[in-house]
């Protein structure tokens, strides 16, 4: 037959990707109870003022949303019952997702973002921008945030999926390497 042919069973990831894999894997932070609820407070009023273009409206369904939050306040945190409502929570926030939510109008997606750039100072001052004016510009992010300007590490290592830097490892680590050889395990490739 002509066409791709699908593997019917996804095929298991070898040692040695794994091991490749888990170095480059940066460590993620384990968030508390508290930070996790608050964010899933703070996300669904963000949502909620997505919809919402009317002050009253959003004053009253952010005190309706309030009340659901407090309505639980007092369960356990390692319950499986608030394990529950907050799963539930979530696939609720991301079923009244906005497909066109609110951004900041100076943000990018925003409605004055880039509207009126400045022009460059040597179009201001063609025979040469002075030494004061240059020395009391300050370099903007796109988000009009100050642009710092350190150094880069010497060596550092950079997940390329995910553009960012890997965090240094701990002293003494050392990755289990295995050889590339096609199979799963290191002792499967003498059998």
């Amino acid at each position: 037959m002509g066409g791709t042919e699908v593997d019917p069973q996804p095929r298991a990831m070898n040692a040695a990707f794994k091991s490749a894999t888990q170095w480059m894997r940066p460590a993620s932070p384990a968030l508390t109870h508290q930070q996790v609820v608050t964010r899933l407070y703070r996300q669904s009023l963000k949502v909620m003022m997505s919809w919402a273009i009317n002050k009253e409206i959003i004053n009253n369904e952010a005190y309706v949303i309030r009340g659901r939050f407090e309505k639980n306040r007092q369960l356990e945190p390692s319950s499986p019952q608030t394990n529950h409502i907050l799963r539930l929570s979530q696939e609720e926030l991301f079923q009244a997702t906005h497909p066109d939510r609110y951004v900041l109008p100076w943000l990018p997606g925003g409605s004055k973002f880039m509207r009126n750039p400045p022009p460059p100072l040597e179009v201001c001052y063609p025979h040469g921008v002075p030494a004061d004016v240059a020395a009391s510009v300050t370099e903007l992010n796109i988000d009009m945030i100050p642009v710092t300007k350190k150094t880069p590490p010497s060596n550092s290592l950079v997940d390329f999926s995910l553009k960012e830097e890997v965090p240094d490892m701990p002293h003494g680590f050392e990755p289990k390497v295995f050889p590339i050889t096609g199979f799963s395990k290191p002792e499967d490739e003498f059998k």
